[in-house]
């Protein structure tokens, strides 16, 4: 079937959705269907089949052959149903590696932004006992230039090398603080990551799992069957290699 042949379906049910003021997005919601692959069809960008072609006629409150009839998109309804179903088959196989190869690289992303912020804990740890330290440090030096103060013996030279010690050491105090709360920021911001990630990866584990089920529901028929029993096993194996990985 041509570009041409699809855009005379298309047109069709875009005129019917405008006459009975229902938007692409509802007839989206009303077929089960995604609303960029009902939008391609619509515009002829995409090949319609009769699992569509009857849900958009179920939406349109009319029967599928009355939805394409005198449109050169009849002979789908009329094609052979093995070819149909095993057409189908392979278009959900596709949809359902795509959605499980975007699944995996979201549980990646994930686990780095994990790594990240354990590494980033670490370094806030080990931050905080430099500034730990370094505050013992800087009581030290003060404690040695006030016992510096009261010993008379002590030049006035040792003391102002005292004092230059201890404002180094005051500004080290600075320096690691401000550090530290970059560290903070920098966590704070993977914790965020991490969140968005997670919700995206449970978006793409929800429509895996609509997936399968449009498979299974596709595979019923019987010329179908073995086709359906090896994708299902492609994609249940993917699942379980993400699923152990979690």
């Amino acid at each position: 079937m041509t570009t041409n042949k699809l855009e005379r379906l298309g047109a069709r049910v875009r005129r019917l959705l405008l006459e009975r003021g229902i938007a692409q997005a509802a007839l989206a919601e009303l077929t089960r269907a995604s609303r960029s692959q009902l939008s391609r069809m619509i515009a002829g960008r995409r090949r319609w089949t009769p699992h569509h072609i009857e849900a958009v006629a179920r939406a349109l409150d009319m029967t599928p052959e009355d939805l394409v009839a005198g449109t050169d998109a009849a002979d789908i309804l009329r094609a052979n149903g093995a070819t149909v179903e095993r057409e189908y088959a392979e278009q959900l196989a596709g949809e359902l590696a795509a959605v499980t190869a975007r699944l995996q690289g979201a549980e990646a992303e994930l686990a780095a932004l994990l790594k990240e912020r354990d590494d980033s804990e670490q370094a806030k740890q080990a931050l905080a006992a430099d500034l730990e330290k370094a505050r013992l440090q800087a009581n030290t030096a003060a404690a040695r230039e006030r016992e510096a103060v009261r010993q008379a013996e002590l030049t006035a030279v040792d003391v102002g090398k005292l004092r230059q010690q201890n404002a180094t050491l005051q500004r080290e105090v600075i320096s690691l603080r401000g550090v530290a709360a970059a560290m903070d920021e920098n966590i704070t911001s993977a914790n965020q990551q991490i969140v968005a990630n997670y919700d995206a990866w449970q978006q793409a584990e929800a429509e895996r799992s609509r997936l399968a089920r449009l498979l299974g529901a596709a595979s019923s028929s019987a010329t179908g069957a073995a086709l359906f029993s090896g994708l299902v096993g492609l994609g249940i194996g993917v699942g379980l290699g993400s699923a152990s990985r979690r």
